[in-house]
């Protein structure tokens, strides 16, 4: 029985470890999210993206 009992214990360390290693991706994951963010905003995008002209005419050629 002891050894099921630190099976069970295992289990959760490692549920427990796997949900920390996510949550600390989550959070690196949303800070570059900010960053790019407000990075984009203070500079404009690194791309041009298409306007309502752009779809428009491209409609029309077919």
């Amino acid at each position: 029985m002891v050894e099921m009992g630190l099976a069970k214990n295992e289990a959760f360390n490692l549920i427990i470890l796997y949900s920390i290693n996510r949550t600390v991706e989550e959070i690196e994951r949303k800070k570059k999210v900010k960053e790019l963010t407000e990075k984009w905003l203070k500079g404009g995008l690194p791309f041009e993206l298409p306007t309502s002209n752009d779809v428009i005419s491209d409609r029309e050629q077919f």
